[in-house]
């Protein structure tokens, strides 16, 4: 388990580089040669390296605004099937008070009826 969290703080180098440097046995090898200076680059590389990782960064960052209006979106769904489901157990509600008064108001006109009945015969 330490093993893995080592690995998460620290990945083994040879991921990190390019398949190019690489060498036939999974050993790391140096750049070839290109004739320039290492100075020039390097400031090459870190130019290419900061243009890559701007567009990284703007892709990243479109890619999440994306994912939160698509989660917005789904807030707003899931909120309206909520309300939904609110105002129809508010509807249920309001028709078993109705039921209750009713079958009240009915029990009740049953058992005078009934009293007057006795009282005729």
């Amino acid at each position: 388990m330490a093993e893995i969290e080592q690995e998460k703080k620290h990945p083994p180098l040879l991921e990190n580089l390019p398949s190019a440097e690489k060498g036939t046995t999974g050993q790391a090898t140096a750049p070839p040669e290109t004739g320039t200076d290492p100075e020039e680059q390097g400031t090459q590389t870190s130019g290419e390296g900061e243009e890559r990782s701007a567009q990284d960064l703007l892709t990243d960052r479109l890619q999440i605004q994306e994912r939160i209006a698509q989660l917005e979106k789904t807030i707003e769904e899931k909120e309206k099937i909520e309300q939904d489901y609110v105002n129809h157990l508010q509807r249920l509600s309001a028709e078993f008070e109705n039921y209750k008064r009713r079958s009240a108001r009915e029990s009740a006109y049953a058992v005078d009826k009934g009293k007057e009945l006795m009282i005729l015969e």
